[in-house]
């Protein structure tokens, strides 16, 4: 069996027959509605990218000034970060708990099965996320706001009022809001969903999907490039806040997550073969 085939395999049934990507709108749905009733509240309008800044807005650094307002719980931007995680979570190990060995043998090449799921897994997560992109435009065009990259001031200073904005916030081009709305949450997702699959052949899905659940959650409170989701995290970013972590370092963790997860995986599939050794959930 051909590498393309293994690939082709692994999207008609971790893919078409996924459920849970029609989870996928609910988070960015909510964080739409929230972002539409604080701009209506200052009697404001955004556009397209205003609201997908948002979705990815996240929670402040901690400090006592926070802790003294009370801590909160950023629940629908941990939710869009968890949620890829559960898409990728259960497909590998019912594939090689059920014909996983009759496609191994097949292949001829366990090495051609890893990295047919590896790019399966960051499939899923361009799917996920282009779902978000889609979702958020859909919003936009049922409400009447214009789906462009184009961002005004006073929007984003309404919907990151808690945050110690920047004066260059406002001096924003297209380019960096991709950067750091659109590629960096993409980079951290992809990186997570590659590192619990990784785990997945070590511990149990369950505990790998709660080891990563473990990041997301860390990133909301710790700021610190350690846990990676603090880049997915605009608060925290340095292009908005005094301060903020920088966002090529991010890009260069994310991808040392993402490689290194593959090439891991590449080199525990040529010295052992897992198929008597994988466990049940």
């Amino acid at each position: 069996m051909r590498w393309y085939r293994l690939l082709k395999y692994d999207f008609q049934n971790g893919v078409l027959h996924n459920w849970t990507f029609c989870l996928a709108p609910f988070g960015a749905l909510l964080l739409c509605r929230q972002c539409h009733q604080i701009l209506s509240l200052y009697g404001l309008s955004g556009t397209w990218a205003t609201y997908l800044m948002y979705c990815f807005k996240g929670l402040e650094t901690i400090s006592r000034q926070t802790l003294s307002g009370g801590l909160q719980v950023p629940i629908l931007w941990m939710m869009i970060l968890i949620l890829p995680l559960l898409i990728c979570l259960n497909y590998p190990y019912q594939d090689m708990k059920t014909v996983g060995p009759q496609i191994l043998m097949r292949s001829g090449s366990r090495i051609h099965w890893w990295c047919a799921k590896c790019v399966w897994n960051v499939s899923c997560t361009v799917i996920y996320f282009l779902s978000i992109y889609l979702t958020v435009a859909l919003y936009c065009l049922c409400n009447k706001i214009p789906v462009t990259m184009a961002v005004s001031a006073q929007p984003i200073l309404a919907l990151f009022s808690q945050a110690e904005i920047t004066d260059s916030v406002q001096a924003l081009t297209v380019g960096q809001i991709a950067f750091v709305a659109i590629l960096l949450p993409f980079l951290v997702a992809a990186a997570l969903d590659m590192l619990e699959m990784l785990l997945s052949l070590f511990f149990r899905p369950a505990y790998s999907f709660l080891l990563c659940v473990a990041v997301v959650a860390g990133s909301a409170y710790a700021t610190t490039p350690v846990l990676i989701g603090n880049f997915a995290n605009l608060t925290r970013c340095g292009l908005f806040v005094n301060h903020g972590l920088n966002s090529k370092v991010g890009i260069i963790l994310c991808l040392g997550v993402l490689v290194g997860s593959v090439v891991s995986g590449v080199a525990f599939f040529h010295r052992q073969n897992i198929l008597p050794d994988y466990k049940e959930l």
